[in-house]
């Protein structure tokens, strides 16, 4: 199958480099309380924008945090979390995948770095990590829509809502072995079906998974919420 840029579902319309970065920087300082309070609610708004927009008969849900770094970081300190990199920019932006709206482990190490420093230690607990944490929000629909798409005047999801049959291709991130993303492009395959969609074909590579699918603009816009 021809690749074209068209849709995305978790994706950004560029895909950004994923790359190992060596550590921590030097974190700033911050009031631990209300650097702590912050990123918990920023954190509380991005689980429940996402719950609202995803449509009441979805696929399974999973969660696209974009989060914004002040310092460098590893991978497998948000692996420890249950969080995977998905992507990272020069700016320090990442986003990250979540397969689950919990996130306990993340929700836990801020408590514990905005909380009381334990006897015996010189500081908060965590405090590079959290402390490097400057933002945290969420994926929007609209930065789902790929190149091709926008060049053909979709840019807002509204845009999907007057078309009255579309054939386009999704594209997955690449969040994790083959089999999770054949059984997530399963999923959406029987979500797309049973909204009247037709599945025209598929693609799973090393590390891109598509699917190219005839249905309304209605379904497209619903697939821009998952």
């Amino acid at each position: 199958m021809a690749r074209y840029d068209h849709l995305r579902l978790v994706r950004l319309p560029e895909q950004l480099e994923r790359r190992k970065r060596p550590g921590f920087g030097a974190a700033p300082a911050r009031d631990r309380q209300q650097h702590g309070r912050r990123i918990t609610a920023e954190l509380d708004q991005a689980v429940a924008t996402q719950q609202r927009r995803r449509p009441p008969d979805a696929v399974n849900p999973s969660l696209i945090l974009r989060v914004r770094m002040t310092g460098s970081l590893l991978e497998s300190d948000w692996e420890a979390l249950g969080l995977t990199v998905l992507s990272s920019d020069a700016d320090r932006t990442l986003v990250l995948f979540s397969s689950d709206d919990e996130m306990r482990d993340l929700r836990a190490r801020v408590a514990a770095y905005s909380g009381p420093i334990p006897a015996g230690q010189a500081g908060a607990p965590y405090a590079n990590f959290v402390a490097s944490i400057e933002s945290i929000g969420t994926v929007e629909p609209m930065d789902r829509i790929g190149l091709r798409l926008r060049s053909d005047g979709f840019v807002e999801p509204s845009d999907f809502d007057a078309v009255p049959e579309l054939v386009a291709d999704i594209e997955l991130w690449d969040f994790g072995r083959r089999e999770l993303r054949q059984r997530k492009l399963g999923e959406i395959e029987a979500y797309v079906v049973a909204l009247g969609g037709e599945w025209l074909d598929e693609y799973i590579g090393p590390s891109i998974t598509m699917a190219r699918v005839r249905a309304s603009g209605a379904v497209f816009r619903a697939l821009l919420s998952l």
